[in-house]
């Protein structure tokens, strides 16, 4: 095979304002020097980097980890490619974490949509990016251990997938809950604004947020460290509390559209294995269901969850 190696060190380079850098930007800068840059290479078969250049914060903070994927996302627009392959160390994405339910399986398809939420809620098989700028490509999780495995196909949905299960249970753990008791009484006009201006101030993502008369809580992970200065920003809105040890159980899934009574079984069967729940959301989507639970019932969580939608103890239609 004639190769030739393409490095994008320098792709970008004229960026120093990271507020620009956004699903435009990739699509409308950088896609097209990606696509100038190959076409040099004529009949060669380009060997390229997945580094694409310095960002004002660095590659890491902007694009995250898993960099390269988004790279192999953004050269597949480029050549309009049809299919992109990224290879893992896992077979695609699975049903559940495997080493919690034995028997979960690698999902055959799941739409863009669905694999955002995944990777919104821990899944890190893929660069969350990808989702954004590639909702008609056609993307294929795939083992380097196992390459003729067929893996996960991530791609915009048709009816020839209508059969294909694509539910999945997991767990993010190390989360907190972050409560506000607020001083007013309630919570008043503007107050929401000003706690989510705060905590996007410091950069740090919030995971799921209930209201109620006079509380504000929200689930965010455990690892952030400007979290009292948050506290000081906010301590004339209300008394500040926070439960740590907590994780996020998640149901995703299309499937779960307008299916009735889904929640209400949900609910019961972690009842019954004496799990509380602190927290509750479920997005207009209506593809993904989430709660957040103490920490060290995670595994009985998962594994009740599972059964519930895997053993035909409830359905869930095509």
């Amino acid at each position: 095979m004639d190769t030739e190696l393409i490095d994008f060190e320098k792709l970008i380079t004229d960026v120093n304002d990271d507020s620009l850098i956004d699903t435009n930007f990739y699509l409308k800068t950088v896609v097209p020097k990606i696509s100038e840059v190959l076409s040099n290479c004529k009949a060669k078969t380009p060997l390229i980097t997945g580094f694409i250049g310095s960002l004002p914060l660095g590659i890491i903070e902007t694009i995250g980890r898993g960099y390269s994927d988004f790279t192999a996302s953004l050269v597949a627009l480029a050549v309009n490619a049809k299919e992109v392959e990224i290879y893992k160390q896992i077979s695609g994405i699975y049903s559940a974490d495997p080493l919690i339910v034995p028997e979960a399986y690698v999902l055959p398809y799941i739409t863009p949509d669905e694999a955002s939420e995944l990777v919104f809620y821990g899944l890190k098989t893929i660069n969350p990016l990808c989702m954004d700028i590639a909702r008609d490509q056609k993307i294929r999780i795939k083992s380097i251990d196992n390459p003729d495995h067929p893996g996960t196909l991530i791609g915009p949905y048709s009816d020839e997938y209508k059969g294909m299960k694509s539910t999945v249970v997991l767990i993010k753990k190390d989360v907190l809950i972050y409560n506000i008791h607020c001083r007013k009484g309630s919570v008043a006009h503007g107050t929401m604004k000003k706690v989510f201006e705060t905590f996007n101030k410091f950069g740090i993502q919030l995971d799921l947020v209930s209201t109620s008369q006079m509380n504000l809580s929200i689930a965010l992970s455990s690892d952030y460290d400007q979290l009292d200065f948050v506290t000081a920003e906010l301590k004339n809105i209300g008394k500040v509390s926070i439960r740590p040890h907590m994780a996020i159980l998640s149901v995703v899934g299309r499937r779960l559209k307008n299916q009735v009574g889904f929640a209400g079984k949900l609910f019961t069967a972690l009842a019954e294995n004496n799990i509380n729940i602190h927290m509750i959301s479920q997005g207009r989507s209506e593809i993904n269901i989430s709660c957040v639970i103490n920490q060290e019932s995670k595994a009985t969580a998962l594994r009740s969850v599972y059964d519930l939608i895997y053993d035909g103890k409830v359905k869930i239609d095509n």
